[in-house]
């Protein structure tokens, strides 16, 4: 499996209002629902895969340039509202024999990757991922680099893009 990390931001809204942040969920959960039924195979395949309770909503750093630490410092004791809403998306495709080269494997499950998170900025741009009066960012969409993931213990066979075994050997001089 190769997953990649990707991130989007909704500037305003109030991070201590779980209603708020459910909104947010259950609207992205439903938009990868509809992307999956609309020929996007995989996008949103099960509800123990694609549900609201593996879907992370969180505060991220708080919005505004003031440089007066008094000024900062009375803002952050009045209200937590202009705190960055944060959502983490993790994309995981699995490896299929395409009858080519692991590398050739492994740049084609990175491009659906990057096409995918290229969609979902797509229903950011369209309004779909607006959720009341709350709209994410489209140019804080920002997509991590492709990884692939091996049980603990294994490490990546690169040449076939499977996983193996991890043996480390250690050398102690006198």
């Amino acid at each position: 499996m190769t997953t990649v990390l990707g991130e989007f931001f909704y500037y305003i809204g109030d991070c201590n209002d779980s209603t708020v942040l459910q909104d947010i969920k259950e609207n992205f959960i439903k938009q990868m629902q509809l992307l999956e039924a609309n020929g996007w195979n995989g996008m949103c395949p099960t509800e123990i895969d694609c549900n609201v309770n593996n879907t992370q909503v969180t505060c991220g750093a708080i919005s505004g340039k003031k440089r007066d630490v008094h000024i900062v410092l009375d803002y952050l004791r009045s209200k937590r509202s202009t705190h960055e809403i944060r959502v983490e998306i993790t994309l995981a495709t699995t490896w299929y024999d395409f009858n080519s080269t692991a590398g050739s494997t492994f740049y084609f499950l990175e491009e659906v990757q990057k096409d995918v998170f290229n969609v979902m900025k797509e229903l950011a741009i369209s309004g779909n991922l607006t959720v009341g009066d709350l709209n994410p960012d489209a140019n804080s969409f920002t997509l991590g680099y492709s990884s692939p993931d091996c049980p603990e213990g294994n490490i990546v066979r690169w040449s076939t893009l499977t996983c193996g075994k991890a043996i480390f050997f250690y050398s102690i001089y006198k």
